[in-house]
């Protein structure tokens, strides 16, 4: 659905009027820039940039525009429902014809490159149009991971159809640590060795309409994609990896929402540090495929536990969580002596000649956390030492374990193990009888 030509002829006339008045504008906001200069170091500049006061005295030259009352008379003739109220997801609000005027003048400016300003207006009014006839904008959601490297050959990886695990670009992580010189809290990308970034396309649902009443919310899914790669990661290997914060960008949108929304961190760790190696990559995405089409519970939560073993500074919480996860996984539907038959089960997830190791390297883990459990065992103790050995064998066991549950067929997408689980490696059911 196109703009009305009389709407596009007066927008036309403002645009040129206004767009170079826009790029030669004083910047009256400064901020804090952090610029990475490799190797965990950076440098630290305070610079002009267009931020809320500055875009607010833009409104003043907005008015004094020789076309502004044709634009606001042609858009309240043929398109009066643009002057009423915008509403997204959660939020309503109203609309003057300076918003409108002041998003077109954004996507100029982030598409200018080497186009004169007629092409710039036509994408800029084009853009618009698109967005009212679909009645939604296209934005990139950006979850920055902190502890994340990827390898020097590889600059991204697709996840999903509509989901990349990437390399953060240097102007990237210099927006995503710089900040106004008045603002309160400050993000700190290389304190937590931010370097990566997951990125997916969200349509945002968004209309125009005199009702005030802000359009339903829908959670997004980038919280449970996070989720699951974060999962993932942990399964694939010992580490720590973490989610810092997500980014909402509108900044391909002739519509002005604002500029960019940003949540706070998720989850920091100052010693976060995963390594992906180019041979870890297709058993990354293995894991993480069967993780999101997974429908047992209990593998979800062992990851979980899995995912938090690993984040514990205390080397006897990371020996807990592993065990309880092992014990998720690996306990048999019925009611049965817990220690034994986990410890058994995960000995018969491999082959005959490795049960006995496998068996008695979660049984010496068990008994370690049955002491720390009773007070029998902690950090203090002469042989403390065992907590740290032992909460290490736990992650692999439960690493092991979880490996098997997402890519063996006979595991996948079988029930919860049996009582029978072991039973039937050792003495096979005779089929003939039933």
């Amino acid at each position: 659905m196109l703009l009305p030509e009389p709407i596009q002829i007066a927008a036309s006339a403002c645009l040129h009027e206004l767009f170079p008045k826009w790029m030669s504008q004083a910047l009256i906001d400064q901020r804090r820039t952090v610029r990475p200069q490799g190797n965990g170091s950076a440098t630290i500049h305070i610079e002009p940039y267009r931020g809320v006061g500055t875009t607010g005295k833009f409104y003043g030259i907005v008015n004094q525009c020789c076309h502004i009352a044709q634009l606001e008379e042609a858009i309240g003739k043929y398109s009066p429902v643009l002057l009423n109220y915008m509403a997204t997801p959660g939020s309503s609000r109203k609309m003057e014809v300076e918003n409108l005027v002041i998003g077109w003048l954004k996507f100029m400016e982030a598409n200018q490159s080497t186009k004169d300003i007629s092409t710039l207006i036509a994408e800029a009014l084009s853009n618009f149009s698109e967005i009212l006839d679909k009645d939604c904008l296209t934005c990139r959601m950006v979850t920055a991971l902190s502890g994340i490297s990827l390898p020097d050959e590889i600059t991204e990886i697709q996840l999903d159809d509509n989901l990349v695990l990437r390399k953060l670009t240097v102007g990237e992580l210099t927006e995503l640590g710089s900040h106004d010189i008045y603002s309160t809290s400050a993000n700190d990308p290389l304190r937590y060795g931010v370097t990566s970034c997951i990125e997916k396309l969200v349509d945002l649902p968004l209309k125009f309409s005199s009702d005030s009443t802000p359009l339903p919310y829908e959670a997004n899914n980038m919280h449970e994609e996070v989720i699951h790669l974060m999962l993932a990661l942990h399964v694939l290997k010992p580490g720590r990896a973490n989610a810092f914060l997500t980014s909402t960008f509108t900044d391909n949108s002739a519509i002005d929402l604002g500029g960019t929304t940003t949540s706070a961190p998720i989850q920091l760790h100052p010693h976060a540090s995963f390594e992906i190696n180019l041979p870890d990559i297709e058993e990354l995405l293995s894991i993480y495929k069967s993780l999101k089409e997974c429908k047992r519970s209990e593998v979800i939560i062992a990851a979980g536990r899995l995912l938090d073993s690993e984040h514990r500074l205390s080397p006897v919480d990371a020996l807990l969580d592993s065990i309880i996860g092992l014990e998720v996984i690996l306990n048999p539907s019925d009611i049965g002596e817990l220690s034994f038959r986990v410890a058994l089960n995960y000995a018969y997830l491999d082959s005959p000649s490795s049960r006995r190791k496998r068996y008695e390297s979660l049984k010496s883990v068990q008994v370690t956390r049955n002491k720390v459990v009773h007070g029998g065992l902690n950090m203090s103790s002469t042989n403390s030492n065992l907590i740290v050995e032992h909460a290490e064998i736990g992650k692999s066991c439960l690493r092991d374990a979880l490996k098997r549950f997402l890519v063996d067929p006979m595991l996948k997408d079988g029930p919860k193990l049996s009582a029978a689980f072991w039973l039937d490696r050792i003495l096979p059911p005779d089929e003939t009888h039933g």
